[in-house]
């Protein structure tokens, strides 16, 4: 029967395509030269882009960004600020199950996480001196938020603190853990098509 086929079908998909678990950390000083970098970790393909002519930048302590000058960026301190983002593109959908941040000696900040394409933020407030101690009053903090439970995210953009004290302000992003959603595997498809034709072929006979 048309059903049986189906389900078989979904299952054997399941069977062949489990959800994989990826620990991100951003700890490499590389190129930040460039407006657009790809990663890809542990099977897990994607690309960090910020401002137009802005550069993403890598340190031992996470991700940052350099805006172009004159955009009321934090140019100097390469920290997430001001009017800058970090946007996440990722090539298959996850689960977030934790996000981690750097928090400066500059006093409270904040993140502010945008998922695929909206524009109502979910915003983390990062407390002075918060989490793990890195020493010199920074501190890197992980997030688990509620509101990110079970939402399947294709694209995330990061921004922080809206105003940029003098270069001392601003976040990191140290990384994240996540689940790999499965696509549908193409034995789904072939075999769905094959049991609605079967199906179509019998009524036709019968009628």
């Amino acid at each position: 029967m048309l059903w049986k086929t189906v389900v078989a079908a979904a299952a054997l998909a399941l069977i062949s395509l489990p959800v994989g678990a990826v620990t991100v950390s951003f700890t490499d000083t590389g190129p930040d030269n460039a407006n657009s970098l790809p990663f890809s970790i542990d099977g897990l393909d994607f690309t960090v882009s910020t401002n137009p002519g802005g550069r993403v930048d890598q340190a031992p302590l996470g991700l940052g960004a350099r805006g172009p000058q004159g955009a009321g960026n934090n140019q100097e301190g390469r920290r997430l600020a001001g009017t800058e983002f970090l946007l996440f593109t990722f090539s298959q959908p996850i689960l977030l199950s934790s996000i981690g941040f750097v928090e400066f000696n500059a006093g409270e900040e904040i993140a502010a996480l945008l998922v695929n394409g909206s524009t109502d933020p979910i915003v983390l407030t990062l407390a002075q001196q918060g989490g793990e101690d890195l020493g010199g009053n920074d501190s890197r903090q992980t997030f688990s938020p509620d509101a990110l439970a079970g939402v399947v995210i294709q694209t995330l953009q990061i921004s922080s603190s809206p105003v940029d004290l003098n270069g001392n302000s601003g976040i990191r992003i140290a990384g994240f853990e996540a689940e790999i959603v499965p696509l549908p595997a193409p034995i789904v498809l072939v075999l769905t098509a094959f049991a609605v034709l079967g199906y179509w072929g019998r009524r036709s006979k019968a009628a």
